[in-house]
């Protein structure tokens, strides 16, 4: 309407114009025809969709946080490697069967293990325990607790994996649902301040034989993350028990790591933590869950304090974390 108004008007003005017997005079320019703007069509917001862990069915292939170690020349275990969460992972599960596949981190056996293994089954741990080799092919897979409650999409396991060419590969890792990188939280800082830890400080002993094992039995602390900047900040205490029963509390430990998006489907973290003094810690792990709901990771310590290639001590530690 606006449009045919403009154009009646531009007529009439010109025949009132020719009635008054200005002929000779020009008429007036029309005035131009609006063209409309089309509205831009939106963005959609893309969705995202996870399911719990005990709900998941048929093969997982899970992103994996792990690290593999075996015995040295004086019994304390000497590191194999890691796996970090955006590579390849080390282990599958078929959720529909309840077998699992786990891969040598840096070698070529793959072995599986099922429901006919099972020793024992606990709300928080599974274990299993093949004989079916020379060596025993053993998992745990434990369900962390975190101020008082299970955790919903991740997992910690441990495993003993005979190898094909003899001997065993011991490994420790957190697998879970993955947060989809782009399922980002709104707000730029993401504190988890329920943190639960439990693991084990290996000592090897002063006239050689057996390692010390003590117990890591808690832990406490922070983890910060920074949707700006890609950062994730620990702050991260434990308490060991000794065999004897005492208690000592060790930390804070404190340090940075790079968020790895180097997955286009999960997300992940890995860097040495600490005071820049020996001992350093490497933490492993990964975001679980809507918007990184929780984060699992590996805390672990080969510390060689006289540089002959044996380690004195050996900290490795499971770590679960909610918001």
């Amino acid at each position: 309407m606006t449009q045919l108004s403009r154009v009646s008007g531009a007529v009439l003005a010109a025949l009132i114009v020719s009635s008054c017997g200005g002929e000779d005079s020009p008429s007036p320019t029309p005035s131009p025809i609006a063209t409309a703007t089309p509205t831009p069509t939106p963005t959609p917001t893309p969705t995202f969709s996870y399911t719990e862990f005990a709900n998941l069915t048929g093969v997982q292939d899970f992103g994996t946080a792990c690290v593999a170690y075996r015995p040295r020349g004086n019994n304390m275990p000497g590191l194999d490697g890691e796996v970090l969460f955006s590579g390849a992972g080390a282990v599958d599960l078929d959720a529909t069967t309840g077998v699992w596949t786990i891969a040598e981190i840096n070698g070529a056996t793959v072995r599986t293990i099922g429901p006919e293994s099972i020793t024992s089954t606990t709300a928080t741990r599974v274990e299993y325990n093949s004989t079916a080799t020379a060596v025993p092919f053993r998992l745990s897979v434990i369900t962390p607790q975190v101020a008082g409650q299970s955790a919903r999409y991740g997992r910690a396991i441990s495993y003993l994996l005979p190898l094909a060419g003899g001997g065993g590969q011991s490994g420790f890792c957190t697998l879970g649902v993955a947060t989809d990188p782009d399922d980002i939280p709104a707000t730029t800082t993401v504190t988890y301040s329920n943190v639960a830890m439990e693991g084990v400080v290996l000592d090897e002993p002063a006239g050689g034989g057996q390692p010390i094992v003590s117990r890591v039995i808690s832990g406490s602390g922070t983890i910060t993350g920074n949707t700006t900047t890609g950062e994730i900040t620990f702050s991260l205490t434990y308490v060991v028990e000794a065999p004897g029963g005492v208690q000592t509390t060790i930390g804070p430990i404190t340090g940075t790591a790079p968020i790895d998006l180097g997955n286009d489907s999960r997300a992940g973290y890995r860097n040495l933590i600490g005071d820049g003094t020996p001992p350093q810690y490497a933490v492993n792990g990964a975001f679980y869950g809507p918007q990184g709901r929780e984060t699992g990771f590996i805390l672990y310590s080969f510390q060689d304090a006289d540089s002959n290639g044996l380690n004195e001590r050996v900290v490795l530690i499971g770590g679960y974390a909610t918001r």
